[in-house]
């Protein structure tokens, strides 16, 4: 509705201020609450799926979804290592102290390399309903996934029950509005149903590899698994497979323009399978653990470059952020 530069900037000062929140308190409470605004920050990655969509040549499209897809992800190692490193040598404060200088210093950039976009002809009327309900029944759900076991059976059926009636509330409400915060009827095309749906396993296999590897390779050795590695040495060795992701995304992106995003979901994806069987008889040496991490994570990042191709080939293109939210 205002343009996604616009949008950018303001996310970009939200995650400023909300490290600004956290740096000057030393109460948990005010310092989560920082961090929840830093949250926001998150709609960077569909927005730039937006702008390149509106600024980049057909030809190269896919290659810069699948350096913004992977450059995501190897930044993430690379700011759990900084903060580490940080919080040793300078104290907690300074993550935060880093964390609001760096979107202050995005803007400038954005400013000046990416073009302002026209508004669309939607009406600039948000859909707060949607919104809410959106929340609340996502929020009940995870709230049931996360604290079932410790609830009492009873809680944690209605928890249940009271999300899936929310989200159903949520989606007739969303078919019924002229314009939706989400396009449910976008969700019933094949190709956003099979990239959500291929999120959805990933979410369930392959991004759990750093709970996997970091846990086993930090279990003492005579668990008969573990391999004794320090916290600190683990956030090391957990770079390779991360920083993979920076190659491997635009390489996706590559594959779908001289073939499809198809084979290039098949590609990552055996890559992946791969990788975890290879694992689960090689895992008695370190380096075999890293090296097997970096293939699967080269498979994650060649299926996520690709489900984001998938939906920013068939969704509107103002709805091409909003469509790439997972």
């Amino acid at each position: 509705m205002y343009g996604r530069r616009k949008v950018l900037i303001v996310v970009l000062g939200l995650s400023s201020f909300g490290s600004l929140v956290s740096l000057i308190s030393n109460d948990l409470v005010v310092i989560i609450a920082g961090r929840a605004i830093q949250g926001i920050s998150a709609a960077m990655l569909p927005l730039c799926f937006g702008i390149a969509r509106a600024i980049v040549p057909r030809k190269h499209l896919s290659v810069i979804v699948g350096l913004l897809a992977g450059i995501y992800s190897a930044s993430g190692a690379v700011g759990f290592l900084l903060g580490g490193l940080l919080t040793e040598g300078f104290g907690w404060h300074s993550i935060f102290a880093v964390t609001l200088f760096l979107p202050i210093a995005i803007i400038p950039l954005v400013l000046v390399f990416v073009p302002p976009d026209l508004a669309t002809s939607r009406p600039p009327s948000l859909d707060l309903t949607g919104a809410i309900l959106m929340m609340l029944g996502v929020t009940a759900l995870l709230l049931a996934v996360a604290y079932g076991r410790t609830w009492p059976w009873m809680v944690t059926l209605t928890a249940g029950l009271a999300a899936v009636a929310t989200l159903v509330i949520w989606a007739r409400h969303e078919l019924a509005v002229e314009q939706p915060l989400i396009d449910v009827n976008l969700l019933k095309s094949r190709g956003v149903a099979m990239a959500n749906f291929g999120f959805f396993c990933l979410g369930m296999g392959s991004m759990q590899l750093p709970l996997v590897v970091l846990t086993m390779i930090q279990q003492p050795v005579w668990t008969g698994i573990g391999l004794g590695v320090g916290a600190a040495m683990a956030g090391v060795l957990k770079l390779p497979s991360n920083l993979i992701s920076a190659f491997a995304g635009p390489f996706s992106g590559w594959l779908r323009g001289r073939t499809s995003a198809r084979m290039a979901a098949i590609v990552g994806g055996l890559l992946g399978v791969f990788g975890w069987a290879a694992m689960y008889f090689f895992h008695d040496n370190l380096w075999q653990v890293i090296g097997l991490s970096v293939v699967i994570g080269a498979g994650l990042a060649m299926i996520l470059s690709a489900m984001s191709n998938v939906v920013l080939g068939v969704a509107p293109h103002d709805r091409s952020s909003d469509t790439n939210l997972r």
